[in-house]
């Protein structure tokens, strides 16, 4: 189920620097995944976030990144997605809010991270690509090279395989 949502901000200010991404901000454009992976630590409750299975589209969150992007334009650092849900899920095929998102991003110039699953994330290379003059990664999660196991852990992810593929697709590019 989809749903669409009223964000109060986009982006949350890590309390220090992130030591393993290097992240500043942390941006969630939706709430909830499409991925339903059995390990997922924001199906905790501590998070929050409720059923995890019904996906909160944040109908503002272009507006909001724009906004808080101009007022950091002195505090710049990297931009974090991916923390608490896949920016590339399958709704993101058809909203296309994740590359919005970057394309702010890109005329801000911030350095963006992006933690993914989804082999979704090369169409968007062109922008990527963009923001490199500053600086951009992507981090694929991988938890086996089983594709067999990795439909049993990550039922609605893509295959383990297609992320490989994905990853020396951008790689190469």
């Amino acid at each position: 189920m989809v749903q669409y949502i009223e964000a109060k901000s986009i982006l949350s200010k890590l309390k220090g620097k992130d030591s393993l991404f290097g992240l500043t901000y942390n941006m969630n454009l939706y709430r909830g995944c499409q991925h339903a992976c059995i390990y997922c630590d924001t199906r905790s409750e501590c998070y929050g976030v409720g059923d995890i299975s019904t996906i909160s589209v944040k109908k503002n969150a272009l507006e909001l990144l724009n906004k808080e992007l101009s007022s950091k334009r002195k505090n710049k650092g990297t931009i974090g997605t991916g923390s608490m849900n896949d920016p590339y899920m399958p709704v993101e095929k058809e909203l296309g809010i994740s590359r919005k998102a970057l394309e702010i991003i890109a005329y801000y110039k911030f350095p963006v991270h992006i933690i993914t699953k989804s082999c979704l994330v090369e169409r968007d290379t062109d922008v990527l690509q963009d923001i490199s003059k500053i600086y951009s990664a992507i981090s694929f999660t991988i938890t086996t090279s089983d594709d067999s196991l990795s439909k049993k852990i990550e039922p609605h992810a893509p295959k383990t395989s297609e992320r490989f593929k994905s990853i020396k697709a951008l790689a190469d590019k």
